[in-house]
């Protein structure tokens, strides 16, 4: 059985994050998507999630080859009522994508749970403050000579 590919993951992550509701049962991100695989993103609406693949980087080589499978989810939200305002409503943001994603395997054949590496600021400029959310999980590859 083969593993999940990087596509595989990232549609699982957008999946998550794509779930996320409101109190009000809305919707909480305006645009949830892959920036790896399709065109540049169309015109901003916010708040906005993009998801993309990393790299492997391989943490086991024998018997088994284990990689490191990395993600970051772009999170921008626009807040014209000062940096401070705009920074607490992406951490409430945040908080929540990175709790719907990490501890869950989502059913990836091959996969391990995913885990957060970490959040860091990207930007704050006319409004629009820019986080990234990292995530790793490990991708179990067959043994090889096993297939």
């Amino acid at each position: 059985m083969a593993i999940a590919t990087i596509t595989d993951n990232e549609d699982a992550l957008i999946g998550a994050v794509e779930a996320l509701k409101t109190v009000d049962d809305k919707k909480l991100f305006a645009i949830v998507e892959s920036v790896g695989r399709r065109d540049a993103p169309a015109p901003l609406a916010f708040p906005a999630a993009y998801v993309y693949f990393l790299f492997d980087r391989r943490s086991q080589a024998a018997p088994r080859p284990v990689y490191d499978r990395n993600f970051e989810i772009l999170i921008l939200n626009k807040n014209l009522r000062g940096e401070k305002q705009a920074a607490q409503d992406t951490y409430a943001l945040l908080e929540a994508v990175r709790d719907s994603i990490i501890g869950k395997d989502f059913s990836l054949t091959g996969m391990g749970r995913f885990e957060c590496t970490g959040i860091q600021i990207v930007d704050y400029e006319g409004g629009v403050i820019a986080y990234t959310l990292g995530l790793t999980a490990k991708a179990y590859l067959p043994v090889p000579g096993t297939n």
